[in-house]
């Protein structure tokens, strides 16, 4: 259910539905959580919103995903904790730029930060601070 669980009106029907299937034994999920992504999105409405598009019905956090595991009794097998922020940062920011500033800040602002975008994230995704949670559930 890989970028599923977002889009649907009734996902606790769909989790119920789940564990009602003999047949499934474990589901793997990507959702998107209330991040820091969440908050830029608030703070740029002229940017594309990937997190709070309206087409996204829920964005989760972590203790929604643990009151889902006790709700329906998942076992949470393995969790990845890494997201899409420094780079929705540096979009944010960029298109900011070229509305405001022209090619030359843009330029400027790409050129010294994307080579740290990576130690970046890697720093969000550690404390469990991502967009992006993947998680491999035992029924």
């Amino acid at each position: 259910m890989i970028g599923v669980l977002e889009h649907l009106q009734e996902l606790r029907n769909i989790l119920s539905a789940l564990t009602c299937n003999s047949k499934v034994k474990y589901f793997y999920i990507l959702v998107p959580l209330f991040s820091m992504s969440t908050i830029l999105e608030i703070v740029s409405p002229n940017v594309f919103h990937r997190q709070t598009h309206y087409g996204h019905t829920h964005l989760f956090t972590e203790s929604s995903i643990e009151w889902i595991c006790k709700e329906f009794g998942f076992d949470l097998i393995s969790e990845w904790w890494f997201g899409s922020d420094m780079m929705d940062l540096w979009r944010h920011v960029a298109i900011n730029l070229q509305q405001r500033g022209g090619p030359k800040l843009h330029d400027l602002w790409s050129k010294f930060y994307l080579p740290a975008v990576d130690e970046m994230q890697l720093a969000l995704d550690k404390r469990k601070l991502a967009s992006e949670i993947h998680i491999l559930f035992k029924l």
